[in-house]
């Protein structure tokens, strides 16, 4: 049986490994049609992806930081629309 540090270890490289898999299969793609679009910003949902995507939101955005972009987690009591919880991702100076 794994200890709780090793547990622990495992969960937070398995969260960091879906969340660059998201960024890199879907994130991506949308960021590319945003650009196609002149746009320098993105709302990017996560209901209905993967399960329970929303508990990967805060390391989506680390990874999206770590790659420059500003980003911050959202979720619909914050705002008027029905996204569920969703990303706000920026890459305008």
């Amino acid at each position: 049986m794994k200890t709780a540090q090793e547990a622990r270890a495992a969960t937070l490289e398995q969260v960091k490994r879906i969340a660059s898999e998201f960024v890199i299969n879907e994130v991506s793609n949308a960021i590319e049609k945003q650009i196609n679009q002149g746009k320098y910003s993105l709302r990017m949902p996560l209901r209905g992806v993967r399960g329970q995507m929303e508990n990967y939101a805060s390391a989506i955005v680390s990874v999206l930081k770590e790659k420059g972009y500003t980003a911050k987690v959202c979720d619909k009591s914050n705002d008027r629309h029905d996204d569920g919880v969703y990303i706000k991702i920026n890459w305008e100076e």
